[in-house]
């Protein structure tokens, strides 16, 4: 069962980084309260052919009855995200945006601070994708415009991409 979406995230934070990052978001509506089953603490272990990646961990922390506090490390870097659940066109995800990182609070002067997710929860496992930039042109800068890009895919069976799944710690 397809969930509002998660998080720009390297597996997340290269999956987020290298993922699509907006310079707008999806929507800036908040009408849907959050989901308590992705509250919790998640760890992604990599496989062991692939020596690139570390350890993952996403705290995920109820913030408001509608937004979530997401802090999502790997190593010695740190991401920190306000989240929370949208739906466009029928289709649930969430909207992410980027507050700061292990170094500090994001500027004001950086654009690309927003990221679409899904998610998936299954037997103490979290599926993440990133919105597909094929089909939601990451350099498309208002709202409107990704709106119309995104309905305009919303059946697409690769709307979202690049799964991740991590398992529950607490």
């Amino acid at each position: 069962m397809k969930m509002p979406a998660l998080v720009s995230l390297l597996s997340i934070a290269m999956l987020l980084s290298a993922g699509c990052k907006y310079e707008s978001p999806l929507t800036s509506e908040q009408a849907i309260t959050v989901d308590p089953v992705v509250i919790g603490l998640w760890e992604n272990t990599p496989s062991a052919e692939s020596d690139l990646q570390r350890v993952q961990r996403l705290a995920v922390f109820k913030h408001s009855e509608r937004e979530y506090m997401i802090h999502h490390s790997m190593g010695d870097v740190g991401f920190y995200y306000r989240a929370y659940p949208i739906e466009l066109g029928g289709v649930s995800c969430v909207q992410l945006q980027v507050l700061g990182s292990h170094q500090g609070a994001v500027k004001e002067s950086e654009k690309r601070r927003f990221h679409v997710l899904s998610y998936q929860v299954a037997d103490d496992e979290l599926t993440v994708q990133t919105l597909n930039a094929d089909l939601v042109d990451d350099g498309l800068k208002t709202e409107a415009a990704l709106q119309a890009a995104f309905l305009q895919h919303k059946d697409h069976q690769n709307l979202f991409e690049n799964p991740l799944t991590f398992s529950r710690v607490l």
